[in-house]
């Protein structure tokens, strides 16, 4: 049976025990209260998991944004789309449909279509839905970096990075510009972490290709900050990753760079044979703009041969094949290195003649790099031809670009500062978990429930508190009352006693005692704070330690017995509500009691009521 016994306690905790308790005790009130709370938490966490679903993206779309992320297919998407149009959609697919076209035309280099697409969706229609709201951001983004609307692209594309929903796809296209953008301002540090964030992104969707890319971009920074070896490093890296993607177009950039670099080591038979590859490629590919980028790298490594008129024949037929407005970064290049080839024949009226062209071609692009090239180039022309007043005038020109160039620098640190805030080396594992709105619904079910549960157990907590508190106050008024009962009857067997003439010793102890309770009681004389065993003994005829032994056999110490009258003379005080001592300060009735200090009065009062003195008024009013 003791082991029955045993057992049971292990199996319901004292916590178990005094819950159910309270349970039983508590108002039905309070319960209803509590059970409504919770069936309304649960009821908005059912209705949103069950009757709230999201809309589903027709499979056409989900193919779309594939085709769009993975294999740059932009014509494919473009007819992928159109059959979800035949399928009569939704709203929401309506809106996707939008989105993923004008993706297409700004990949196309169809600028103005792209733009007038997505200026064209109503953002009243995108509400709050976030899956609707990151797709439009990322393609403005997009489309304003390829317009070279740099400061808007960054913002943009920043956004991305805040809301609840996420592709993981988009998010490395999105760093990776936010990267270029960096690299563009000569932001290298955060340029360089927003690219290896990008990178992150496309091993985990297993994009080996996106990877390459990256390390391309990268590589081409560090060799245009003079760190040559890192640019080796990134190149090879590069090449290793694009050639198992067999991405000719890729591959095409990867060989442009690499063309710069043999240039900058003077290794120029390798840069030829790289201009060589990437024009194989440009043809293979029929895209003139690649065609005319071949052939401006041609133009710029017979330049560095100091071949110039190889130059002139390469560079003429370069502009032939740069379209009209698509490829403007191309022809301002293009210009400025015939305008060097020119002078390095010093026809310098033909070199006037293109480098006036570049500045014209560079004039509204935003190509702030560009932009300070070329004024450069003509003030370095009109200084040869000593020409003062005009080379001073466009190099101030070119001076108040780079004063241009440095603040976009600063206005791009601080985007970059403000989108990392908060951000940690946990990111984007929050970022996958909010990919899933019924997750995100789930964790807030969880949190919602465990903040019942705290408020729930705070309330109990609270209550058997009271409980507790107003209980040791009655009991402690009953002992009160008990001890007087006590006190009366103690006398009673006094005055029985003292007629007996025939005592035994512990008789005579008790009557000892009896005369020591009585004279502690007249008067109160235990309230005086000066009050000791020696002068009990005296006032009672008696020897000190004889007195000492009635005590300790029948209570204990001398002190203790004091300090149980003084604290059963405060109770007193603290709970008769017809006088003003139940409102005394602690201060106050400690001394009036017999303390000297206040601390040893609450030290006392805890010892024998288990409660303190402010808990012990506070609970008088409490129901029983």
């Amino acid at each position: 049976m003791p082991y029955m016994l045993h057992f049971q306690k292990i199996k319901k905790p004292l916590f178990v025990t005094r819950f159910v308790a309270w349970l039983r005790q508590l108002k039905v009130q309070h319960l209803l209260v509590v059970f409504l709370v919770f069936v309304l938490i649960s009821g908005f966490g059912i209705y949103k998991l069950l009757f709230s679903p999201e809309s589903t993206l027709s499979p056409a779309i989900d193919k779309a944004i594939v085709l769009f992320y993975n294999e740059n297919q932009n014509r494919q998407l473009l007819e992928e789309l159109k059959k979800v149009e035949i399928e009569k959609p939704d709203q929401i697919n309506v809106i996707m449909c939008q989105i993923l076209k004008a993706a297409a035309y700004c990949e196309m280099k169809e600028f103005d279509t792209a733009s007038h697409i997505i200026n064209s969706i109503d953002v009243k229609e995108i509400g709050s839905d976030p899956r609707l709201e990151f797709w439009y951001t990322s393609v403005r983004g997009l489309i304003s970096f390829r317009m070279e609307k740099y400061s808007v692209a960054y913002k943009e594309l920043a956004q991305t990075l805040r809301g609840s929903f996420s592709d993981e796809r988009a998010l490395a296209l999105n760093k990776r510009i936010l990267g270029r953008l960096c690299f563009e301002s000569k932001a290298y540090k955060q340029a360089i972490d927003w690219m290896n964030q990008s990178s992150q992104h496309f091993y985990r969707v297993g994009l080996s290709k996106g990877v390459g890319i990256n390390e391309r971009i990268i590589a081409r920074y560090y060799f245009r900050s003079g760190n040559l070896p890192e640019a080796l490093t990134h190149l090879t890296r590069s090449e290793t990753e694009l050639k198992k993607s067999e991405d000719k177009e890729e591959l095409f950039y990867l060989y442009i760079d690499w063309i710069d670099f043999y240039v900058k080591i003077g290794d120029f038979d390798n840069a030829l044979r790289c201009a060589s590859l990437a024009y194989q490629n440009s043809l293979k590919l029929k895209n003139n703009s690649l065609i005319a980028l071949a052939l401006t790298n041609y133009g710029e490594i017979e330049i560095h041969r100091n071949q110039f008129d190889n130059a002139l024949c390469y560079l003429q037929k370069a502009l032939l094949y740069y379209p009209d407005y698509r490829s403007q970064r191309g022809r301002i290049i293009a210009s400025l290195d015939l305008s060097k080839a020119h002078a390095g024949l010093s026809q310098m009226t033909e070199a006037l003649k293109y480098a006036q062209q570049a500045v014209y071609f560079v004039s509204n692009s935003g190509q702030m790099q560009l932009q300070e090239n070329a004024y450069e180039a003509l003030a370095r022309l009109y200084e040869k031809q000593h020409n003062d007043h005009l080379a001073f005038c466009y190099l101030d020109s070119a001076m108040q670009v780079k004063d241009c160039s440095t603040s976009y620098v600063s206005d791009l640190n601080k985007a970059y500062q403000n989108s990392k805030a908060g951000l940690d080396s946990m990111t984007f594992k929050v970022m996958m978990l909010k990919q899933s709105h019924k997750k995100q619904l789930v964790i807030e079910l969880q949190v919602l429930a465990v903040l019942l549960i705290i408020i729930t157990l705070l309330f109990v907590t609270s209550r058997l508190m009271k409980k507790k508190n107003a209980a040791l106050v009655k009991k402690n008024m009953e002992m009160l009352e008990e001890r007087k009962y006590y006190s009366a009857l103690l006398q009673q067997n006094m005055a029985i006693k003292k007629k007996c003439k025939n005592e035994t010793d512990s008789e005579k102890l008790d009557l000892l005692y009896g005369n020591l309770i009585k004279w502690l009681e007249e008067g109160k004389r235990f309230v005086q704070s000066d009050i000791s065993l020696d002068v009990a003994a005296k006032e009672l005829n008696t020897n000190r330690d004889y007195l000492s032994k009635a005590i300790n056999e029948r209570f204990g110490r001398f002190t203790d017995l004091v300090n149980k009258y003084r604290i059963e003379e405060a109770i007193s005080l603290l709970s008769d509500s017809q006088k003003k001592t139940s409102q005394y300060k602690l201060s106050i009735i400690a001394s009036q009691v017999g303390f000297n200090s206040s601390s040893a009065f609450i030290e006392a009062f805890r010892k024998q009521t288990h409660l303190t003195p402010v808990q012990f008024r506070k609970n008088l009013t409490q129901p029983m």
